[in-house]
């Protein structure tokens, strides 16, 4: 298991500090490291793209494919293993983006309520973010 990566965000009008889990089955766990470079490349790809075209819109699905994860985010696990399905897509401001938003159903670790349909997003807003995650498969 690969866990506690922080994540700043908002929570309303309060900034809050998240820790993140991620659990990868050890026989595939080559494999997702792969898949994540392999994904970091085609960013870099589709933004050179984006930019030699002056293109002002994107929505586009990855190619790569991952092997199944499991993943903890502000306390709840989720509950089945879940499918990395990225996407690309241009932010209002020109900014590449890459979007994983898996629909989950969530277990609170702590009270052990139950609840459907919840999402949660991965956002890759430059190829720091994928390098930072690299990184942590590589200690």
């Amino acid at each position: 298991m690969v866990d506690a990566w922080k994540i700043q965000g908002q929570l309303g009008n309060k900034e809050v500090l998240f820790t993140g889990e991620i659990g990868i089955d050890a026989k595939h766990l080559e494999d997702f490291k792969t898949s994540l470079s392999a994904a970091r490349g085609e960013y870099l790809q589709i933004k050179k793209m984006a930019e030699e075209n002056r293109l002002t819109q994107l929505k586009q699905k990855s190619n790569v494919k991952f092997p199944k994860v499991f993943a903890c985010w502000g306390g709840h696990w989720f509950s089945s293993s879940l499918n990395i399905k990225l996407k690309y897509m241009l932010s209002s401001d020109g900014k590449l983006l890459s979007v994983w938003r898996p629909n989950v159903n969530v277990t609170n670790i702590t009270n052990r309520k139950y609840t459907d349909h919840k999402y949660i997003y991965w956002v890759f807003a430059c190829e720091e973010d994928f390098d930072s995650l690299l990184s942590i498969f590589n200690q």
